[in-house]
């Protein structure tokens, strides 16, 4: 059961940022910080307490916390060595540091970290993590940089948490149960909505196209809103002819310009149906499961929230459907 913070980076200056460097990675979900620079990861968790502790094999107290570390390599270096990091714990008003904790970094696996109670600074000097590094409102900070020059350590904000107590795994299963249940009583309601007024070869073709754009709705707002390159349908469409590329600039001709004025409209058709389009990647939970992740309560009731909503607008969409139908004797 993991508890998140919030993140934020020091650049190459030792500037706070909200975002570290790119590595020329396509998929910017991570973000990156230099080895052997100033530049550093920093999450800030909330609501440390007594309770966030848990004891030890050998019965200390301790604060868990994992952490998960995407290495990037400039230079192959020692593979089995492998990249070192450091990670500290600071308290944010005061700005008082452990003691280092230095880690060679499991690349896209999890690393754990627990904390002891009892600590010690750089001078030596014992201090109490409680009373000394967590604030009076119960924040604290783990700082995390990369050692190895020019090599990069990639975080997320989910990427560090506070490890809780583990919860039940049969629980858990029957949280993911829900959610698979939800996509198919959407499923049902799109398929029953559209017999309401067609035929069930086209009612079965509507309701398959809908679960698809569901699955890459995102893809289909990024086109929608112009942030996708290539442009919209009828250019990308051109371009695929042409065998044009997606950032290449079209002729100016009267014909291009009719694809991108047609576009324009279709763009705005795609996002009217973008937002109102159920996003059915984001009720996936199998990765908590096959994870080992606890699967939040906040997901699981936006969910049926969200399964309620459409539930109740195709109801009414299909009622006045069948009241406006023929149905023969």
């Amino acid at each position: 059961m993991p508890y998140y913070g919030s993140v934020d980076f020091l650049d190459r200056k030792g500037n706070q940022v909200t975002r570290g460097i790119s590595v020329g990675n396509e998929w910017t979900y991570r973000s990156f910080i230099e080895g052997g620079s100033p530049m550093a990861a920093i999450w800030t968790f909330s609501g440390i307490n007594e309770g966030s502790l848990r004891k030890d094999a050998s019965g200390a107290e301790v604060l868990p916390i994992e952490l998960i570390v995407r290495v990037f390599r400039t230079y192959k270096g020692d593979i089995e060595t492998g990249i070192q990091g450091v990670a500290q714990l600071q308290n944010p008003d005061t700005k008082a540091k452990s003691e280092p904790w230095t880690f060679k970094a499991k690349d896209d696996s999890i690393n754990a970290f627990d904390w002891s109670r009892k600590l010690t600074t750089q001078d030596q000097k014992q201090i109490d993590l409680l009373k000394d590094l967590v604030t009076e409102d119960g924040r604290v900070q783990l700082i995390v940089q990369c050692l190895d020059r020019a090599q990069y350590f990639g975080f997320a904000q989910p990427d560090c948490y506070v490890r809780l107590p583990d919860g039940s795994p049969v629980w858990n299963f029957c949280k993911a149960q829900v959610t698979i249940w939800v996509q198919m009583v959407l499923v049902i309601a799109i398929g029953v909505t559209c017999s309401t007024l067609v035929n069930a070869p086209v009612a079965m073709l509507f309701t398959i196209s809908f679960i698809t754009l569901g699955f890459f709705r995102q893809f289909f707002v990024d086109v929608a809103i112009g942030k996708q390159v290539g442009g919209g349908p009828l250019e990308s469409m051109y371009r695929l002819a042409t065998q044009m590329n997606q950032v290449s600039p079209l002729p100016v001709n009267f014909g291009t310009q009719m694809i991108q004025d047609i576009d324009i409209v279709l763009k705005e058709g795609m996002k009217s149906l973008a937002f109102v389009m159920p996003d059915f990647r984001s009720f996936s939970t199998v990765e908590y499961v096959s994870q080992g992740f606890d699967i939040p309560m906040n997901h699981l009731w936006q969910d049926l929230t969200v399964c309620l909503a459409y539930l109740a607008g195709l109801f009414v969409i299909g009622y006045f459907f069948l009241r406006t139908r023929e149905v023969a004797k």
